[in-house]
């Protein structure tokens, strides 16, 4: 009967152990997003904040858009959103990822920029476009609309 037992939890704990590592390594990719040699300068308020973008088919598609103004609204306490003027691309993208505060991510199903203020857990259909580098999310946190003015940079024109 010992043995059974040991043997069933043994088991189990293996089955538990492998579960969660296929969820983590699916969940959180290892590998660093490429940087584009272009930025993102974001007004926010009377505040401008800059931000890298990553490599990517989406992300080359917002540059195309920009510049735009754009009413972010609170969504969850975690995030602020607005929708584009059109769909971009999830080509190449991968199935999705876990952002962190700053992160500046675009949601295919609803075709909507967001621009996380706190970290959020992974969520399926999300691409990473870039990330905010000096601050200034503070700027995006807490209830209310903010309206911010988004243009693209070239490496040499970065602000300080």
């Amino acid at each position: 009967m010992k043995w059974l037992c040991s043997s069933l939890i043994s088991g189990l704990l293996l089955v538990l152990n492998a579960c969660g590592n296929a969820e983590t390594s699916a969940a959180s990719p290892r590998e660093a997003p490429e940087i584009m040699n272009r930025k993102l300068e974001i007004q926010i308020g009377s505040r401008t904040v800059t931000a890298v973008l990553y490599e990517s088919a989406a992300a080359k598609e917002l540059l195309a858009q920009l510049p735009l103004t754009l009413t972010l609204t609170d969504y969850n306490a975690t995030e602020k959103i607005a929708d584009l003027p059109k769909r971009l691309s999830s080509s190449g993208a991968p199935d999705g990822f876990t952002p962190s505060a700053g992160d500046i991510a675009y949601y295919a199903p609803w075709g909507n920029l967001a621009i996380f203020y706190r970290p959020f857990r992974y969520s399926k259909h999300l691409i990473r476009l870039g990330k905010i580098e000096n601050g200034g999310i503070h700027e995006l946190s807490g209830p209310g609309d903010r309206k911010v003015t988004i243009r693209a940079l070239s490496v040499k024109e970065e602000t300080p």
